[in-house]
């Protein structure tokens, strides 16, 4: 079937629908986001549950779409125990009791390992993904690393067309706040890694220096009790023998000579002096004994 257009109507012989007046365009751009216009509909944290859309302009299913301000929307509510993804989409509704376009969030399912919502793709409906959130149990706030644009993907395409040309600031913000995210939680756990290490290492070393310190308390009471037993031991042993040798010596003194005298003396002597050195022989190697010990 061949059609053309547009003539001027005359009596109403010439009557054009929307879809006639938007194939003007089919075969010259592609149907996406304007990527030089706005932000590009680019999908940003905003406060507590708060999203805000870019401003931009699009073209899907032979109709247009303009968001000429920043555009709030709130994500539902956290689940208690589940995770979730949710989808911020732009929606073309051409059904008769609709025919209109909106921006809004398609929540999705909660479970512990959250799948992005199915979006609608009818003859009559379709659903294209701007950006999909993460919403984690519990969470009170939306922040970017939570945010995976979707503009400029193959779900939601830039429009194409001749000598455009894109900035990707946005998605450097959005890359740069996600960046940070990882960054803190590797930090994070470094920080209680190491803590942890050196909890165990100070915990071992304390056990190693108790049982070190019972050791030597240990040796050292083991020594004093071999030192007193064999002290005494050898104090009783030379008292013994100098009383024996005494005993011999004033017999033999009261039984000998003035010269037998002289030589007791010398004796005496000597012996007094070779006692003396092997006392405090013995004196000496045994408190270097307990020193090194």
């Amino acid at each position: 079937m061949v059609t053309y257009g547009f003539y001027n109507s005359k009596n109403g012989d010439r009557k054009y629908d929307a879809i006639q007046m938007s194939s003007i365009f089919d075969g010259i751009i592609r149907d996406g986001i304007l990527q030089h216009y706005g932000t590009a509909m680019v999908v940003k944290e905003s406060e507590g549950m708060m999203v805000n859309v870019g401003i931009g302009r699009a073209w899907f299913n032979h109709t247009w779409t303009l968001n000429d301000a920043l555009l709030p929307l709130t994500v539902p509510i956290s689940e208690v125990l589940l995770n979730r993804i949710d989808a911020v989409v732009l929606e073309v509704d051409s059904r008769e009791a609709v025919r209109a376009n909106s921006i809004k969030i398609v929540k999705g399912t909660p479970a512990s390992s959250p799948k992005n919502p199915t979006l609608v793709k009818t003859n009559d409906r379709w659903q294209y993904p701007l950006a999909y959130i993460r919403v984690n149990a519990g969470v009170t706030s939306i922040r970017q690393a939570n945010i995976t644009n979707c503009v400029g993907t193959s779900a939601c395409p830039f429009v194409t067309a001749p000598l455009e040309k894109m900035s990707i600031d946005a998605l450097v913000a959005q890359w740069g706040d996600q960046w940070k995210a990882f960054y803190g939680a590797q930090t994070s756990d470094m920080e209680a890694t190491n803590a942890f290490w050196k909890n165990q290492w100070r915990t071992w070393f304390q056990a190693q220096t108790t049982e070190i310190q019972e050791a030597y308390l240990n040796w050292e009471h083991q020594w004093e009790e071999f030192y007193n037993s064999h002290a005494n031991e050898i104090t009783d042993t030379a008292e013994y023998w100098k009383d024996m040798w005494q005993k011999w010596f004033y017999d033999y003194v009261n039984n000998s000579s003035r010269e037998l005298a002289y030589w007791k003396k010398l004796v005496t002597d000597d012996f007094t002096e070779y006692s003396t050195f092997w006392k405090n022989q013995w004196r000496t190697w045994f408190q270097a004994q307990t020193t090194e010990i």
